[in-house]
């Protein structure tokens, strides 16, 4: 159990630091739309307020403490953090739909793989059938030439001999 646990996080830690590191460019580009819509930037103000609260209230119940009365974080942070959570969000939600897309696609292709292989290996079996039908018919004959053959011989030795 503990295996699968540490072989997942890897691919986790690497993930999220890719994502991290990628959204950089984004939270920058999105800082500077933000600066020309007021009500936009409002509104990921308050992400990054609610982000704060949301992270800070977690570590303090994690010390075993009750969460009251978080502090809020002056403007400018909450602006930052709002724009760093929407577009790790977005980044994540990206690559989240590229991964299951990827995935249904390799399982359609394995689907399609296996169903040829089931239609060779079916093939083969008819073509077996065939064979051995042909053999079979084959077989019946060859006895039936020797019963015929055996009948004659039984025949003349029958017969008196002049």
């Amino acid at each position: 159990f503990s295996f699968s646990i540490m072989a997942l996080a890897l691919p986790i830690k690497l993930g999220a630091l890719a994502i991290k590191t990628l959204s950089k460019p984004f939270i920058s580009v999105l800082k500077i739309g933000l600066t020309s819509n007021p009500a936009l930037a409002q509104r990921v103000a308050v992400l990054g307020q609610t982000n704060h609260r949301f992270w800070k209230t977690v570590e303090i119940r994690a010390a075993g403490h009750k969460a009251n009365n978080i502090k809020p974080i002056d403007d400018a942070t909450a602006l930052n953090d709002g724009a760093t959570v929407l577009t790790e969000s977005f980044l994540l939600v990206m690559f989240g739909t590229i991964a299951v897309v990827e995935f249904d696609r390799k399982q359609k292709s394995s689907l399609k793989s296996e169903e040829m292989r089931l239609a060779k290996r079916n093939k083969k079996a008819e073509h077996i059938t065939q064979v051995a039908r042909s053999a079979e018919a084959r077989l019946q004959g060859i006895e039936e030439s020797y019963k015929e053959i055996l009948r004659i011989l039984r025949t003349k030795a029958q017969r008196p001999q002049a």
